[in-house]
This record gives C-alpha cells, sequence and structure tokens, in this order.
C-alpha cells in the first residue's frame, strides 16, 4: 500500500517535474518499454506533454529517484524513427526499476515485463500490447483494441472505445478477467476458463451457453469453453484462462 501511494504521487506530479527526460514526442506513435521486476505505469495526456520518473529499489528495499545524471547506468533510452524504447538493464540480484510515463494519448503502447511486477496503462486512444511474466495488468479508458497476455496473474480492462474491425485478445495462464466495454460494442466472443471459473456478463449472450448458470458467482470445477455473440457478433473477443472467472461489463 505505501509503494502505491507514493506511485501514485510521483504519478501526479510528473507532468510537472519531469518534462525534460523525455525527448520530444510530437514525431513519436510508439512507445516500446521493457523492465525486468517493477512496475510500469503509463497515462496518456492531451497534446504532446510528456514526463518520466525512475525510481529503483535495491536488494536492502531502499528506494530512490533516477535523475538524467544517473539513468545509462540503469536504462537506456532510444529513439527509432518514430518509436521510443526503453529498456531496463538486467537487474543485479534482486532490484526493481518503477517506470512512470505521461505521454500523449494519441502514443500506441507495448509493454514487456520479464520477470514480474505490476503493470497499468491508462487513457491510451490507440491500442496496447501487453506481455507480462508474472504480475497484474490493468488498464483504464483504452481505446482501439488490445492484446495481452500473462503467465501468472489477472487482467482488469476497461474500453472506452473499440475499433470494430481489430480483434481483442485478454490471455492468462492464472488469474481472473475483467473487462469493460461500451454499450454499442458488437463481437463474436470465445471464452475458455479452465477450472475454478464462473461467467458474468452484463450483455445479452446469444448462441449456446458454455455454462449451465450465467451470472452466479459461483465457482466451477468444470471447464467453460465457448462461443457466444454480443449485439449481433463482430470481430473477435478472445478471453482465456486457465484458472479463474470471466466477467464481461457494459461500461
Amino acid at each position: 500500500m505505501k509503494k502505491n501511494l507514493l506511485l501514485l504521487g510521483l504519478f501526479v506530479s510528473i507532468c510537472g517535474a519531469a518534462q525534460n527526460d523525455l525527448p520530444d514526442m510530437s514525431a513519436i506513435d510508439t512507445l516500446i518499454v521493457k523492465s525486468y521486476w517493477g512496475e510500469v505505469n503509463v497515462n496518456g495526456v492531451t497534446g504532446n506533454k510528456s514526463g518520466l520518473k525512475v525510481v529503483h529499489t535495491d536488494s536492502q528495499a531502499k528506494r530512490k529517484m533516477i535523475d538524467n545524471s544517473a539513468s545509462g547506468q540503469y536504462y537506456d533510452m532510444k529513439v527509432n524513427g518514430k518509436t521510443l524504447r526503453l529498456a531496463a538493464r538486467s537487474p543485479k540480484g534482486f532490484e526493481s526499476l518503477d517506470f512512470i510515463l505521461s505521454i500523449p494519448n494519441r502514443i500506441f503502447v507495448q509493454v514487456e515485463m520479464i520477470k514480474g511486477g505490476e503493470i497499468v496503462l491508462q487513457n491510451l486512444l490507440h491500442g496496447i500490447e501487453v506481455n507480462h511474466r508474472n504480475g497484474s495488468f490493468k488498464g483504464r479508458n483504452i481505446g482501439d483494441y488490445a492484446l495481452v497476455n500473462l503467465a501468472n496473474g489477472s487482467i482488469d480492462i476497461k474500453f472506452n472505445s473499440v475499433n470494430r474491425s481489430r480483434p481483442i485478445s485478454l490471455v492468462t495462464m492464472n488469474g481472473g478477467i475483467t473487462v469493460s466495454l461500451p454499450k454499442t460494442v458488437r463481437r463474436d466472443v470465445r471464452l475458455i476458463s479452465r477450472k475454478n471459473g464462473y461467467l458474468w456478463s452484463d450483455f445479452d449472450l446469444t448462441g449456446v451457453l458454455p455454462v449451465a448458470r450465467l451470472n452466479v458467482r459461483s465457482y466451477s470445477k468444470e471447464p467453460i469453453d465457448g462461443t457466444v455473440k454480443i449485439n449481433g457478433g463482430g470481430k473477435l473477443l478472445f478471453l482465456s484462462t486457465e484458472n479463474g472467472p470471466i466477467e464481461i461489463l457494459k461500461d
């Protein structure tokens, strides 16, 4: 809890305190973040205002802010064409880096977490892709589409708009999936929960339901596996967990 409060405080102050940490974002359309341990928190804002905070935690749990002069010891930042790449160096022992970014909301974001931590992405209009080994993912006010793959952790994502021509895929090996969608969305939905799951939906699901009891939060030992439609169907919404429930909410 204390760590989350610290990150929240850093996040609130980022635009005013760290505008020079990132290059000119006016020509950037893609952000790629690669980290090992820690948290990645990216917030989209209107315009080209941007900022970066980096917090290092060593093996003794001592935390410190990383300024520009020491940044090369902890991470690399490069611009290739219209892509900004931010990559943590390989950790020495059990240490972590927290990346807290504010970027233009028009930028596409891709995040890879190699070891473990938490990923939070919010207010991003043009899609996200996440690959995460160990830890949860939270997305808020996401637009266009999402491809999210977790080895161990829950997925909780809310879309404020979706691209009707692009699929959405949310997959975890261990954890629940909660997705909130605009009420007018049209999707073919592929549902898989191998064990310890239930299916909850604010939408009317047409087709053969893969569960005997819909909207009952009672964990089943039997697999949930089926294909249904929302609002007549459309591009694929793929929801798959090996262990956990699935909830489809209406925004």
